[in-house]
């Protein structure tokens, strides 16, 4: 597919986001320039990550988390992690952490103000789980001691990392 062919397909997709389409009404079009790495559509995505429309938010997220490598990603990450700190939707503020728990490095800034300050608490639980396996912990560990902290019902912190 020729630049101009990938040009155009973009547009597509950004007026259909501009003008509150679903992107399921685009997905053949969204998955023809993610497989083709067009340049611009990560831009797009990124963009896609602050929109109004939290059905675009979700499927800029699971692209970028999941067809993009975002390990390296400076950019990527970076939006990701701006995604957790900020958006409205708490499943998709747990769903931005689990992408960074899978492409980011320790210490990863964006997890350690979600474990610190995010008013839900299962955003926060989420949170400590990424961070702990960034740090090596193996998730049947993780799983066993989040687990034991989620039965005494406390609010996890950056004290339970160490």
């Amino acid at each position: 597919m020729s630049d101009q062919d990938l040009n155009q397909l973009l547009e597509e997709v950004q007026f259909a986001c501009l003008s509150g389409v679903p992107p399921s009404k685009v997905t053949t079009q969204l998955k023809q320039l993610t497989q083709a790495k067009y340049p611009p559509v990560q831009d797009f995505l990124i963009q896609c990550l602050k929109n109004r429309n939290e059905e675009w938010r979700i499927q800029a997220l699971m692209t970028l988390g999941y067809e993009y490598d975002p390990i390296g990603n400076s950019q990527i990450l970076t939006a990701i992690g701006n995604l957790v700190r900020h958006d409205e939707n708490p499943q998709l503020r747990q769903k931005g952490i689990e992408i960074l728990g899978l492409h980011a490095t320790w210490p990863e800034q964006a997890l350690i103000d979600t474990l610190q300050n995010d008013p839900v608490i299962t955003v926060r639980y989420a949170a400590l789980r990424a961070i702990l396996e960034l740090k090596g912990i193996s998730r049947l560990t993780v799983r066993d001691e989040v687990g034991m902290l989620q039965a005494s019902g406390a609010m996890p912190s950056m004290e339970d990392v160490d």
